[in-house]
């Protein structure tokens, strides 16, 4: 039996979707790729590219590994990013090393593309192998109705209204385009795409209004927001109490960035928990670019200690010097530059753990504050 690796054309479509919904609807609960990820698998779009494939000899699919490639603006700085998607083998070709192939095709066509940073979702030491660690900063807050009725008393909702988005609502999604692209780092998208990317893993896009004149958005899947943006963050906990009013949860989860300030601040003042976790599995190809952006964004909310810092990683310089909160990150190695591997880097510098395993830091430096919304992930 031989097998081909290579790009997928649109002639190859229907077989590598057909493929990716049986491996997941036999691994766990039924997938539908065309309902769960529109963005990618909607027939409307034109994704084959994305996907790297291996070929039995009779014509069949036996595994996948798709990269979605988008940017990431960080304060202006646009990140050119590949999201790593669908890797699925089939359960009888398991074993037979097509994962390895197609993962390290991925990486090979990340890496000639100039893609600056790989991200997935995937359990740690199996992707380890091939490059990625976990980092970035993700919280998740919980806030509960009686949270809600102790904070808001009897504060009307009245003037509140949360109605679901439909895709022809041209002059909405292009408001919620807006309110997306004045974050201080976002996925970039278009009013033509945002809606299907709103729905990704079954979310729902909904608006929110105040007297009647559009506030803001939010995409919910149940009582779990993977985003909301308001007009006004003082509007936060009283558009959270129209949604229990209307959706009967009685708790609600909310994911944010840790540079989300003013949603962060306006959460912690009800909330009855907050957890803080690593946000992503991450490999990084340009390091001072990364780092640069990063950091850039964390101190811009955050104290940085002043410092300088030179390394080489994998045999690349970088030097990062902080003074009076300016960052200023150059591809230069000076003497004594600590020799580290990309590995040890990222843990370094993303890891929320990451002085245990790499090192110390200049305090504030890390863990840079990766965060990509749930919709832009693959």
């Amino acid at each position: 039996m031989s097998f081909v690796y290579r790009k997928a054309t649109e002639a190859d479509r229907e077989k590598y979707v057909d493929f990716a919904n049986m491996v997941f609807s036999c691994a766990d609960e039924p997938h539908d790729f065309q309902k769960l990820i529109p963005k990618v698998y909607d027939p409307s779009q034109q994704t084959a590219y994305m996907h790297n494939i291996a070929v039995r000899d009779d014509g069949s699919v036996r595994g996948v590994v798709a990269v979605m490639p988008g940017v990431l603006n960080v304060m202006g700085t646009e990140l050119k990013y590949g999201y790593v998607g669908t890797v699925s083998v089939h359960p009888y070709s398991r074993g037979e090393g097509h994962m390895k192939k197609l993962m390290a095709m991925a990486i090979e066509g990340m890496e000639a593309e100039g893609v600056d940073i790989s991200m997935l979702g995937g359990q740690r030491q199996r992707y380890e192998y091939f490059g990625f660690t976990n980092g970035g900063v993700m919280r998740t807050h919980t806030v509960s109705k009686t949270n809600l009725r102790h904070a808001l008393g009897n504060a009307s909702t009245e003037n509140i209204a949360i109605t679901d988005v439909k895709p022809d609502d041209g002059e909405t999604l292009e408001k919620c385009c807006a309110l997306n692209s004045g974050r201080k780092t976002f996925s970039r998208r278009t009013p033509e795409d945002f809606f299907a990317v709103s729905q990704t893993w079954n979310n729902v896009l909904k608006a929110v209004s105040v007297d009647g004149e559009f506030a803001g958005y939010m995409i919910v899947n149940g009582d779990s927001f993977g985003e909301i943006m308001l007009n006004e963050w003082e509007n936060t906990t009283l558009v959270l109490k129209k949604y229990m009013e209307i959706s009967g949860f009685s708790a609600l989860r909310i994911s944010t960035g840790d540079y989300e300030l003013e949603l962060n601040r306006a959460l912690a003042g009800v909330e009855e928990r907050t957890s803080i976790e690593h946000s992503e599995m991450l490999r990084i190809f340009n390091f001072p670019k990364v780092v640069d952006a990063l950091m850039k964004l964390k101190a811009s909310y955050a104290p940085l200690a002043d410092g300088m810092r030179s390394f080489v990683i994998d045999g690349k310089p970088m030097t990062v010097r902080v003074c009076g909160g300016h960052v200023e990150v150059t591809e230069e190695a000076l003497e004594g530059a600590e020799e580290l591997s990309a590995m040890q880097a990222q843990h370094m510098f993303m890891g929320i753990d990451g002085e245990l395993l790499a090192g110390r830091l200049p305090l504030g430096w890390a863990p840079l504050p990766l965060y990509m919304s749930h919709q832009d992930a693959f």
